[in-house]
């Protein structure tokens, strides 16, 4: 594991990584991926380590996810709030205003990649899947309709 006082002195090696130079030891070639695991240890090993507008919110799936009408209430919420009530991290702005058809797609594409990024694990988490599937299919039916020719992602 890297220390955050490793001495970073050459920032690109003909597109093959990052040299890290130890005080007088050789340096050493590390992938950006390599040094990013190295500087956080462990923000690889979870999926889902930042906490983003959907989990801020309190939205929970799988095993020790919430039922289903509590959700719905939280989705429901998240897609009419103004985007100033919403939780203030990182990518907010990417979610537009509330009830518009940018903010419905930001939340169906947010949902279906972690349907897709949890079907690839082994083993897959299916119960969270399934509530995902579920909270997807919801949307689309209550909110989709109204805002006409939307492209919803898939799973």
């Amino acid at each position: 594991m890297l220390s955050r006082e490793a001495d970073i002195r050459s920032s690109r090696c003909r597109g093959r990584g990052v040299k890290i130079q130890f005080g007088k030891r050789d340096p050493i070639l590390l992938t950006l991926k390599q040094l990013e695991t190295a500087l956080n240890p462990g923000a690889h090993s979870e999926p889902w380590q930042t906490l983003g507008v959907l989990g801020a919110m309190g939205y929970r799936v799988g095993q020790a996810g919430l039922p289903i009408t509590v959700r719905q209430r939280i989705l429901e919420k998240v897609f009419r709030e103004p985007r100033t009530s919403l939780p203030q991290v990182d990518d907010v702005r990417e979610w537009g205003e509330g009830q518009s058809r940018r903010r419905l797609l930001k939340i169906a594409k947010s949902i279906a990649a972690f349907t897709r990024n949890a079907q690839r694990r082994r083993p897959p988490l299916r119960e969270a899947i399934d509530d995902w599937k579920t909270d997807l299919a919801w949307l689309r039916s209550t909110f989709a309709v109204g805002l006409g020719g939307v492209k919803w992602p898939s799973t």
